[in-house]
């Protein structure tokens, strides 16, 4: 519940408040809440038991870091083993999200907008729960803010960062090629292109289905496999009329009437690109990991727009709206609706990891889950 009224009040200062007053308090506000995750979610389980069975040297030995796909990663446990608490990992992961939203909002008009979408995109998937994958997409939105600033050779490395935190960002590279001044685009440009998303998304998936993936080996083709079982068994038809469709379907419409504006504009075009991909594809768990890492563009093309003092008041509210829409959006699967509304705090609960992991493991196996990893991870605890 807590993370509802800090998105419902973040909305309010975003849109009611033209200025970048109480942004350095909104800053800490979403900081301590996200530092105070106290092993809410499940996905923080299968990282909990190296942290617990392996020893500071081990996990800052040359083999396990160079066996690894997450060296990054390794590192901050190997903190959070130093320092004697598994909760260090999350503080560290909130400070990485606050610290680069700023610098990205840093660009911005209105720095409270781009606070808000990043919380309402963000929080609870990658800073709550995928907290991994969260290290990866801060320093891509510190990459768009070096982008930003003409500062190519920095976004490359930072580019190169994320990818130590989790191999996939290696697919967030185009990135650093989109658009990053105003210009405009014909018309065209936005039929082309949703003609051309659409027959790849469709494209994909049947190739992905097909028994090519099976020629693939090493860790590529472990992730491809992977990927290509749980969109056979993983679509999930109902999702598009779900709270989840329906917030991806609200947000694809904002950014559609914006990118209708006139002069027409490459980034606005790109940001309706990105999240039309997002929606074809959303039932596939496989490609969600790819589009999500593009969302901080999508953030910093709408944020820019509503953000302008010249930009009509409704445009301004349909975005905040859309985003808003996306905060609730993991109300829609059962076992994140229920850490949601018993969101327990570091320093207020009295519940160990162990007390934890029961709680969180019964709440995923006793609904209908369709995430596999959630269901194996809790399955080797229980």
């Amino acid at each position: 519940m807590l993370y509802l009224i800090i998105g419902t009040y973040l909305f309010i200062v975003a849109g009611f408040l033209r200025e970048n007053r109480f942004f350095d308090f909104n800053c800490a506000l979403v900081l301590a809440f996200l530092a105070a995750n106290h092993y809410n979610g499940f996905d923080w389980i299968s990282y909990y038991h190296l942290y617990e069975n392996e020893t500071l040297a081990g996990l800052l030995s040359t083999e396990s870091i160079l066996d690894s796909t997450s060296p990054g990663f390794l590192l901050v446990l190997a903190l959070a083993k130093l320092l004697g608490s598994y909760n260090i990992v999350f503080v560290t992961s909130s400070f990485a999200f606050v610290y680069c939203a700023r610098r990205l909002a840093a660009h911005h008009p209105n720095r409270n907008i781009v606070l808000f979408m990043c919380f309402c995109f963000f929080a609870y998937y990658y800073y709550v729960e995928r907290v991994k994958q969260g290290f990866s997409i801060s320093l891509l939105m510190l990459s768009i803010s070096q982008m930003l600033r003409a500062r190519r050779g920095a976004a490359w490395l930072s580019m190169f960062a994320a990818m130590l935190f989790h191999t996939s960002a290696i697919l967030a590279i185009p990135l650093l090629t989109l658009p990053y001044k105003e210009e405009t685009s014909n018309r065209n440009e936005r039929l082309i292109g949703t003609v051309i998303i659409i027959s790849l998304s469709v494209m994909s998936y049947f190739l992905l289905r097909s028994p090519l993936t099976g020629f693939f080996s090493g860790i590529f083709g472990y992730y491809l496999s992977s990927y290509a079982t749980q969109i056979v068994h993983g679509f999930n038809p109902g999702f598009f009329v779900s709270i989840g469709g329906l917030s991806f379907l609200c947000m694809l419409f904002v950014i559609y009437r914006v990118s209708l504006t006139a002069p027409p504009s490459k980034q606005r075009n790109y940001a309706y690109f990105i999240y039309l991909f997002s929606y074809v594809t959303s039932s596939f768990y496989g490609f969600i990991r790819i589009s999500n890492y593009y969302y901080p563009y999508v953030i910093h093309v709408l944020a820019d727009f509503a953000g302008k003092k010249r930009t009509n008041n409704m445009w301004r509210l349909m975005i905040l709206v859309g985003a808003l829409v996306q905060l609730i959006r993991p109300l829609s699967t059962p076992y994140y609706f229920d850490s949601i509304m018993r969101y327990q705090l570091w320093g207020i609960s009295g519940q160990t990891p162990s007390d934890m992991q029961h709680t969180r493991c019964n709440s995923v196996l006793s609904s209908d889950a369709y995430n596999e990893l959630a269901i194996y991870s809790c399955a080797k605890k229980l």
